[in-house]
């Protein structure tokens, strides 16, 4: 009888643990549609988006495939290891259990794509690239600086100016009249600055609903629209596409708030970074220089 009470228990102890086991594995499972964000494919597609709708704006025509991979692959890096680091430091982090379950294919992955863009930076774009990539890659190290760390504010407005001079720079880079501090004086990329900056904010809001957040919310995107309708009237020809390529982003933001509380947090957060993308894609479509 004592042994037949002690191999019960075990088995009951094997099948708790098998349990937990499983439980654990299908917290780590996540569907296919989900991970094209999880992997950062989705910021890599709104990065490749807004890079070639700056340049044709902008009227560039011998754009070439190898800056936008370089931008791209650095993009990817930057958010891949924002992701990572802030999921080992903290479990509260988006989808920790599930970066810290795939730390090992990720961490050689991260590094080859860091060695493939510095190769072909060096050996097909040429290093005076680099000094284009100074001026984002500024702000994205001071969003990482510890005195900065603990206004959110200052970390989304130096986020959202690294990822919109980093789309810029393949356009200043092929363009003969613009130098890399040029993109400080751009009015049309400040506008973007602005709506990725409230783009982030949303993101990162957290089940935030304070009726002031909310009202600020709205304020700044109908400043930027108004801003976005006069620069419309003032611009030269071949800008008015861009502002109007930007307002239909604007317009997507506020689909996406008002998603915000009708759908799951991880729906919200796979659809977000592609719905601010697909305006930059119909821009490409309808704005595209000739030549191209």
């Amino acid at each position: 009888m004592k042994m037949t009470g002690k191999v019960l228990a075990k088995s009951s102890q094997e099948e708790e643990n098998a349990g937990v086991v499983n439980e654990s594995t299908r917290s780590c499972i996540r569907p296919i549609w989900q991970l094209f964000s999880l992997w950062g494919l989705d910021v890599v597609f709104a990065a490749l988006c807004w890079s070639v709708v700056i340049a044709a704006h902008f009227k560039i025509t011998m754009l070439t495939v190898e800056p936008l991979l370089v931008v791209c692959a650095l993009i990817w890096f930057v958010v891949m290891y924002g992701r990572m680091s802030r999921a080992l430091k903290s479990e509260q982090a988006y989808e920790s259990k599930y970066y810290r379950s795939h730390l090992a294919p990720l961490v050689p992955i991260g590094l080859a794509v860091v060695l493939a863009a510095g190769w072909i930076l060096f050996f097909h774009v040429g290093k005076y690239f680099i000094y284009f990539l100074l001026l984002p890659f500024l702000p994205i190290a001071m969003s990482t600086a510890p005195l900065l760390r603990r206004c959110s504010l200052f970390i989304l407005l130096f986020s959202s100016m690294g990822f919109v001079f980093a789309c810029a720079a393949p356009a200043y880079f092929y363009s003969y009249s613009y130098t890399p501090l040029s993109m400080l004086f751009s009015a049309p990329l400040w506008v973007m600055v602005g709506m990725f900056f409230l783009f982030g904010a949303e993101r990162h809001k957290r089940g935030d609903t304070s009726m002031l957040r909310s009202v600020m919310k709205h304020v700044c995107l109908l400043s930027l629209f108004l801003v976005c309708c006069i620069k419309l009237g003032s611009s030269p020809a071949y800008i008015r596409g861009f502002y109007i390529t930007i307002t239909a982003a604007l317009a997507a933001l506020h689909v996406l708030s008002r998603l915000r509380k009708r759908l799951p947090e991880n729906v919200w957060s796979a659809i977000g970074w592609t719905m601010m993308a697909l305006p930059a894609l119909l821009g490409i479509l309808i704005f595209a220089p000739e030549e191209w």
